[in-house]
């Protein structure tokens, strides 16, 4: 029986930071994949396996206090993600 295995990106990350308190990355999530396959005994029938997620923001806005503008665009954090999903 061929298996596919589906994983939730945001979640898994969400998960993985609380549980190990470091930030996921593209090998962590190989590597989870196929110690899930390995686990249930799928491995050597694994057909596909799909990571999901949304690109990170880019959006700006404005404080509400200081009136400043703030783009999502120019933090690290999405520099990360972009490479993340791009990796």
């Amino acid at each position: 029986m061929e298996s596919i295995l589906m994983i939730d990106g945001g979640f898994l990350k969400k998960k993985y930071k609380t549980a190990l308190h470091k930030h996921l990355e593209v090998d962590d999530v190989k590597r989870i994949a196929n110690n899930i396959l390995k686990k249930c005994n799928l491995d050597s029938l694994s057909y596909r396996i799909y990571y999901y997620d949304c690109p990170p923001s880019a959006e700006r806005t404005t404080n509400p206090i200081s009136h400043t503008t703030f783009s999502f665009e120019n933090t690290s954090g999405y520099q990360k993600g972009v490479n993340f999903i791009n990796t």
